[in-house]
């Protein structure tokens, strides 16, 4: 019952809220609406002025369209006269090229258009992208048509080509390879994909800067059709506005905080929405979530791994095997006489002595296995998706691991161990890996370590 009340007097909490809130909007509204007569009258006096911006829009937007028509005409140009270059070794079409490059300048021309009528918009950005792409592909060519010349020993070059340096590699080629090399440049994938990224690039620029010119435009017949309305339609126009304000608010403030709520309920990252000062919060949550899960992380990985060594610990060792798959093998290693290796070189070394048979473990198998280090200078191998068959392959990466530590390194002395291998196929159903594993690993230091014994059923 009281929580009852308690919902029924926040809900009449909201409603004189919201009645308030009307009362306030219904006095801004009065104002509003004698505000917007006068300025529609004086817009009324404005309409030839509006009607020749429109005019003006629609005159950029056949410009901008040339521009870029003219952008991609003079790249395509450019790129046959260089192709042509490079394939027939003729000088005329690098002269073509040079001419459209630096008399023509088409290009330039474009990019002078399409930079005034899209400065400090997005299509400047792309315009920009196209123009380093572009530049990026003039060097390309000149460079092709440089080595296709210097194949033909023709030195007689334009300063514009001369000034291109070819790497001593690509100059010491012979000549035919030269040509090759000039044409893969020109004509392979890699020219392709740049040409690509260019009219991409050019495409959404002409399309970004058309979109703003039609949305200016818009803008201006809207005015237009608003200069020639009456008071009537200009406040249920400002009532509209009211509405999607409110709209608005809903779509960018209670939807996403409604929507936050229920992930910090559920544990969860925030979906970054809504209005800037929402995204504030969010974008200010997610990082105090974001550093929170990577101390959650490091502490799992302390808890799981071995800070001498970096393998996964004994506890992570025990947890695998609970919930291995089938089709594993199990390897049980450990460090012969390592006892003496820390009495003879010292505590330190034998640290290094640990962590190397680590590394050596680690190179040795997949990432798909696990290498733990179980004891002081005992370690385990897991390894998975291993058939009975494979059998060769475990034998092979033993004997190199073997031989690998047998050999000394820097301050350290050889390394020898004794291995116990157990396959899961060949145990009978209810008998532990792990035993089988050990009892191997006893076999082969009865036998006098340095060796590895695959467990075989009696």
């Amino acid at each position: 019952m009281s929580a009852q009340s308690d919902e029924r007097r926040a809900h009449d909490n909201s409603k004189g809220g919201l009645a308030i809130r009307v009362k306030s909007v219904d006095a801004v509204l009065i104002v509003l609406g004698a505000l917007v007569t006068i300025v529609g009258i004086i817009s009324i006096l404005n309409l030839v002025e509006t009607r020749n911006e429109t005019a003006s829009t629609r005159d950029k937007y056949e410009e901008s369209y040339a521009a870029a028509t003219n952008l991609l005409e003079a790249s395509d140009f450019l790129t046959t006269q260089a192709r042509m270059c490079v394939v027939t070794c003729d000088p005329v079409y690098m002269e073509e090229y040079l001419n459209e490059l630096l008399v023509t300048k088409r290009r330039d021309h474009a990019v002078s258009t399409l930079r005034r009528y899209g400065k400090g918009t997005n299509a400047e950005q792309k315009l920009t992208n196209a123009l380093a792409k572009s530049n990026e592909l003039a060097q390309r060519e000149l460079y092709a048509m440089h080595l296709v010349m210097m194949s033909k020993d023709i030195t007689d070059l334009p300063e514009k080509v001369a000034k291109v340096e070819v790497s001593r590699e690509d100059a010491a080629l012979p000549a035919d390879q030269q040509q090759e090399l000039a044409e893969e440049m020109m004509l392979g994938y890699e020219y392709a994909t740049i040409k690509a990224t260019i009219v991409s690039n050019v495409d959404d620029c002409a399309t970004s800067l058309v979109d703003d010119l039609k949305h200016q435009r818009s803008q201006l017949l809207a005015k237009e059709s608003v200069l020639q309305t009456t008071l009537l339609s200009v406040l249920l126009i400002n009532m509209a506005l009211l509405v999607v304000a409110g709209v608005t608010n809903y779509l960018l403030i209670m939807r996403p905080m409604r929507s936050h709520a229920k992930n910090i309920m559920e544990n969860e990252p925030l979906d970054v929405r809504g209005s800037a000062e929402v995204r504030n919060v969010a974008e200010a949550y997610n990082r105090l979530y974001s550093e929170n899960l990577r101390r959650t992380m490091l502490l799992k990985h302390q808890a799981e791994t071995d800070p001498l060594t970096g393998l996964l610990n004994r506890g992570s060792f025990d947890r695998l095997l609970v919930h291995r798959s089938p089709d594993i093998v199990l390897m049980m290693i450990d460090v012969d006489l390592f006892k003496q290796i820390n009495d003879s070189y010292g505590h330190e070394i034998g640290d290094k002595v640990l962590r190397r048979v680590a590394d050596v473990l680690v190179k040795a198998f997949r990432n798909t296995d696990y290498v733990c280090r179980v004891g002081g200078d005992e370690f385990a191998v897991i390894l998975t998706e291993m058939q009975l068959e494979m059998r060769t392959v475990v034998s092979s990466k033993l004997e190199a691991i073997l031989a690998t530590l047998s050999e000394p390194i820097d301050d350290m002395p050889a390394v020898t161990l004794s291995i116990g291998v157990a396959f899961s196929a060949t145990l009978p159903e209810g008998e532990s890996i792990y035993h089988a594993a050990d009892k191997a690993l006893y076999a082969a230091k009865h036998r006098g370590r340095k060796q590895y014994v695959f467990y075989e059923l009696d």
